[in-house]
């Protein structure tokens, strides 16, 4: 049997991360895997919906406290790797004892840095004295000092070890990582979406005349809801816009616009805020794929718009800013690398639909080498690309021989 992995998440996984995580790969070679629910702990202010856990078919060990993660270090012994997706660019004091544990146990753990976006990072951020002004004011409002001081401490200095490997997606998902040291093993691979695209680019299509909305929950997205220093979007204005938007689309456009839901999203309880339009979960890619297309804000999902060379438009309003700047940062830096003009959803009436009808080729060449995978990097898919890395590397044994 190749060996045990340890999966270690900070939300509640759901239906959809079993392949986004790599559990369905592992077990597929064989692995046995367990998974680590570290939500209630490392992120108490979300609400976090297990109710389909016993329909999955792993076993999964919520944590609640730190009696019952100690209370799972033999997880944490038997286990021949790990992949950590609790963490990517620095530590939370939160974060310290379990990299502890990861640390006395000696199990490698991989690093995932493979799906970043354009704007996190403060690099990005165009923005002149009053930006830079504003945003300081903003991190006042939100600072931990313990969360600062976890961020620039030497991982070694608390018993916490550096990434025995760590993946990359497009070049600029290579950034500075507390975690990531001289030793770590760097893989390079691409985004999680592009697993998914591989076998479905060649395969034939029938355009639907449908334009697809990429769905980010924002006035409910508990990330948002529940950040310190965050106002919360207004749902009625929020959604009034879009419905007119959508509404101007379908009638000039001749589109019929459908919803890829969130996968955190749930519309059960709010009927009505898209119009009577379809609202699917779970079918984002096939959407994307068989649109004409693409509205958004700000996704992971606007990589397979790229790769499908579907005409994208992204929508900012003046509540992101009043909410968090990190939106105007993300919308904005979207924008450039996809090479459209960031339209202003708050007056839909004015937007110029004709100029969103086409891609702009040279702008997403550049997206996916920046983006979703480096030229050169193997076209094989994600998680068999990383395990082959690893035991090359002797980092787990290669039990093929």
């Amino acid at each position: 049997m190749p060996g045990h992995a340890l999966i270690l998440v900070k939300n509640a996984i759901s239906p959809h991360d079993l392949e986004r995580r790599g559990i369905n790969a592992l077990t597929a070679m064989g692995f046995s895997v367990n998974v680590l629910d570290l939500g209630n702990l490392l992120s108490p202010q979300i609400q976090h919906n297990r109710s389909h856990y016993s329909s999955l078919g792993i076993p999964i060990t919520v944590i609640s406290s730190w009696r019952t993660l100690h209370r799972a270090w033999p997880l944490f012994q038997q286990a021949d790797l790990a992949f950590c997706f609790i963490a990517t660019h620095h530590m939370r004091a939160v974060d310290i004892p379990l990299f502890r544990l990861l640390g006395r146990s000696r199990t490698p753990y991989v690093l995932f840095m493979n799906n970043t976006v354009p704007g996190i990072l403060p690099h990005e951020w165009h923005q002149g004295w009053w930006g830079r002004m504003r945003e300081r004011l903003n991190r006042l409002r939100t600072i931990r000092p313990l969360d600062t001081l976890a961020s620039r401490i030497a991982p070694g200095w608390v018993g916490a070890p550096q990434a025995a490997a760590v993946v990359y997606g497009g070049v600029s998902s290579v950034a500075p990582s507390q975690l990531v040291g001289p030793d770590t093993l760097r893989i390079n691979a691409h985004t999680n979406d592009y697993d998914s695209l591989r076998t479905l680019r060649g395969q034939p299509l029938e355009d639907d005349h449908s334009a697809v909305f990429i769905d980010q929950y924002l006035p409910f997205h508990p990330d948002w809801v529940e950040r310190p220093g965050t106002n919360r979007i207004d749902p009625d204005s929020y959604y009034t816009s879009l419905r007119r938007l959508f509404d101007r689309i379908e009638a000039e456009l001749g589109l019929r616009v459908v919803i890829a839901a969130h996968p955190r999203a749930n519309y059960a309880d709010k009927p009505g805020l898209f119009g009577d339009r379809l609202v699917a979960s779970g079918q984002t890619t096939e959407l994307i794929r068989r649109s004409s297309l693409v509205i958004g804000h700000y996704s992971l999902a606007l990589g397979q718009a790229v790769i499908f060379h579907k005409p994208v438009l992204l929508l900012r309003s003046a509540s992101f800013g009043a909410s968090l700047l990190l939106l105007d940062h993300i919308t904005e830096a979207y924008a450039r690398a996809l090479g459209t003009q960031l339209e202003n959803m708050d007056t839909p009436q004015a937007i110029p639909l004709a100029d969103h009808t086409s891609p702009n080729e040279q702008a997403y060449a550049g997206f996916i080498h920046q983006w979703v995978k480096q030229t050169g990097s193997p076209e094989a898919p994600l998680h068999d690309i990383v395990i082959a890395a690893m035991r090359r590397a002797g980092l787990i044994p290669d039990q093929t021989k």
